[in-house]
């Protein structure tokens, strides 16, 4: 007898995984069995075993068991499994696994098991894995029940078959006690006849509608609801169905393991009671080798988390760093050409990026970072200056750009790719601070979805991934796979950490699933900021993405909240100090500008303290005369280059009063930070202009970074 039509047909998107177990559960149900279906996912969601009750059956498939009290849906799913473990599996069960189908998922490893409804009969078995530390070393991950119409039907389903077999069993009166509500209904199916064993699924799931839609008691007694497409008030879809974090799942399974192990760290997790506030800092951490995946990667958590962001960026190749985007950055310089090779370098670049281009012996042909007239905001690289790079360099290996700017700006991303490609120059793009790019409607894309050949991101910054968290991915039409793999092996831990790694897989899943719904609502926030501000300091300015229209689409980050302090006269630096007293720290502070980073993390309460801090502190902080908006120096580097950054980096060098290094080469690098952007990068010539520049950031209370006398009375030149 045939299941029938796939229950999406009335449930609606419930994914391959619970669909196939529901079929699986009525097909049981229809063969006199108890209605228990399950399936086992791999970690791309990919069904690769199932199996159902059989129970009442006398043949069945083979390697499965039939006829007897060990024929359940779960055994049966499990025993398609090879040996191993199955850390990045997840069985799916139409109904709460029993003291043996736990077991089972136990023996086989699995690192999570979804069930759709409650089997009150087995309560207490989640207390299993405090009674033996084997046990909770492989005890996976359990979610359940659903709500909503498939948790409902579930329910309902189970509950009916065993008030038709034998009303009076044990299991019926573990759901009086339980759930006595749900039992009445059930009756109130079996009363009307329903469900019919002779219907199909889909015409059995529409007879029993009316007891399990999704505005009934039934349907709404779960914990979790069955993933779905949601509509926001917008029209946009704000989630979609789940997408596997295998990092993330195997993450959680190795922290509930705590059978002591023989491999690095040395802390083991088992710090607690030695020094309880060093275990703060260390018990949550896990190794990938040895914690996450085998010594030997035999599981391949990690490669099948970096193919699904791959995919997420169309990209041919993808690696997750702990090193943050600067290993990132880094890996990518040494990727793409060799000493001596010329590349075409927007001058606003981060110092990982110049760091990289030292490493791999490149020599930069910079790129202007230009100025919008109106606001002073930095807005990238102009085409024009592109096209003349590329005239000037024809030879050059690559073009490398930040996109976007620390404030919020971008070039014309994807007509810069274009003059590049028709070069025949990949395009390498350090988007750092983009990593939200491409989750919202509302937001730029990211780069390689605008013609990028790589970009590099950091998860850490704007989604919530933990700190040193980065990716870098590459188009491989111009870019060489083995010479990508060997430049990220080249600057990468050996120890990597796991939930670094974790936090990387876990953050794309989440914005992957539910970007749209998280970001809005963050959005909106600081647009409600921008007009908070801008009512409780007069003259202040909040440029968003409106701004910077007249210059074409996308060239403002939405998300970016700046604040220009210039036209009305107010000392940024002392607004930061202000607010430090009040607890409130600043991404980005210096005489003009204050960037506070706004999150999918924050809500009305902490950005209501952030912009109410920020209006009193300039308020305490007193007004000046109002000054012109400008670009601050680490956009306006206009460098002359004496020698390459790696033959300055290399070369014998000497520390002389500053004042005497005017006319020298640099050796070394100079940069306010925040940002980052080298003022001096070693190989250029020290002009007075610059040094006056620094000067100024260094007086009004800007830290200045790298310099081997932060003071600025001496700097490092290379000796003549």
């Amino acid at each position: 007898m045939s299941s029938g039509a796939s229950p999406e047909l009335v449930l609606g998107p419930i994914g391959e995984a619970w669909a196939r177990a529901v079929e699986l559960s009525w097909e049981a149900n229809q063969r006199g069995s108890v209605p228990v279906g399950a399936v086992v996912t791999d970690p791309t969601g990919r069904v690769v075993a199932a199996g159902r009750s059989r129970r009442g059956e006398g043949e069945g498939l083979p390697g499965q068991l039939t006829g007897g009290n060990l024929a359940h849906a779960e055994i049966n799913a499990l025993a398609g499994l090879g040996p191993g473990a199955y850390l990045g599996h997840t069985l799916y069960t139409t109904l709460e696994p029993c003291l043996l189908c736990t077991a089972a998922s136990v023996h086989a490893h699995i690192g999570t098991v979804r069930f759709a409804a409650p089997d009150p009969l087995w309560e207490g078995v989640d207390g299993l894995p405090a009674l033996n530390p084997q046990v909770a070393r492989w005890w996976p991950r359990r979610e359940g029940p659903l709500g909503g119409p498939l948790g409902a039907w579930t329910l309902l389903l189970a509950m009916s078959w065993h008030l038709r077999t034998n009303p009076s069993s044990q299991v019926v009166g573990a759901y009086e006690r339980s759930d006595p509500a749900a039992l009445a209904v059930a009756r109130q199916a079996v009363a009307e006849g329903l469900p019919r064993a002779q219907d199909t699924l889909a015409d059995a799931l529409r007879s029993v509608w009316h007891l399990i839609g999704p505005e009934t008691p039934l349907a709404t007694r779960g914990r979790l609801t069955p993933p779905a497409f949601e509509q926001g008030a917008r029209g946009f879809p704000l989630s979609r169905p789940p997408r596997p974090t295998p990092l993330m799942e195997a993450y959680l399974a190795a922290r509930r393991r705590p059978a002591p192990s023989f491999t690095i760290p040395g802390h083991k997790g088992r710090i607690a009671t030695l020094d309880p506030r060093l275990a703060v800092a260390v018990d949550s951490d896990r190794p990938l080798f040895g914690g996450l995946d085998t010594p030997k990667l035999a599981v391949g958590v990690l490669d099948r988390a970096e193919q699904l962001a791959a995919e997420h960026y169309g990209a041919d190749w993808c690696r997750f760093s702990v090193g943050g985007s600067t290993q990132a950055n880094q890996a990518l310089c040494l990727a793409i050409g060799q000493p001596g090779d010329r590349v075409i370098v927007s001058r606003s670049l981060h110092r990982s990026l110049l760091l990289g281009l030292i490493l791999a012996g490149l020599e930069p042909r910079w790129l202007p970072t230009r100025s919008d007239e109106v606001t002073g905001l930095p807005i990238g690289t102009s085409p024009v200056d592109l096209r003349e790079a590329l005239a000037a360099n024809p030879d050059a290996k690559a073009v490398l750009l930040t996109e976007p700017g620390y404030l919020g700006t971008l070039s014309d991303l994807p007509q810069l790719a274009a003059l590049a490609h028709q070069a025949g120059m990949p395009v390498l793009v350090d988007q750092a601070w983009g990593a939200h790019f491409g989750f919202h409607p509302d937001l730029p894309s990211h780069a390689l979805a605008v013609g990028a050949d790589a970009l590099v991101t950091s998860i850490h910054k704007l989604l919530p991934g933990h700190s040193q968290a980065s990716l870098v991915c590459a188009r491989l039409e111009r870019m060489d796979r083995g010479r990508l793999e060997r430049a990220f092996q080249a600057t990468h831990t050996t120890s990597p950490a796991g939930s670094i790694l974790a936090s990387i897989d876990g953050s794309l899943g989440l914005m992957e699933t539910r970007g749209p719904e998280l970001l809005e609502p963050a959005l909106q926030l600081v647009r409600s900021a921008r007009r908070a501000l801008a009512a409780a300091l007069p003259g202040v300015g909040v440029p968003d993405e409106s701004t910077l229209s007249r210059l074409g689409p996308a060239r403002f980050d939405p998300l970016r909240l700046v604040v220009q302090l210039a036209p009305i006269g107010a000392d940024g630096v002392a607004v930061e100090m202000a607010l430090l007293e009040r607890d409130l720290a600043l991404e980005f502070a210096d005489r003009d500008t204050l960037v506070p980073v706004v999150t999918i993390a924050d809500d009305q309460g902490t950005v209501a303290a952030l912009t109410g801090g920020i209006a009193e502190a300039v308020k305490s902080s007193g007004f000046g005369p109002a000054r012109p908006l400008g670009p601050a120096a680490s956009w306006q580097v206009r460098p002359t280059l004496a020698m390459s950054p790696r033959a300055a980096f290399f070369a014998a060098h000497e520390r002389v009063p500053a004042d005497l290094a005017i006319g020298r080469t640099a050796a070394e690098l100079v940069a306010p930070y925040p940002p980052g952007i080298p003022v001096l990068s070693p190989g250029e010539v020290i002009t007075a202009p610059l040094l006056e520049a620094l000067r100024v950031a260094a007086a009004s209370g800007v830290r200045i970074a790298y310099a081997a006398d932060p003071s600025l009375e001496t700097l490092e030149v290379v000796r003549d």
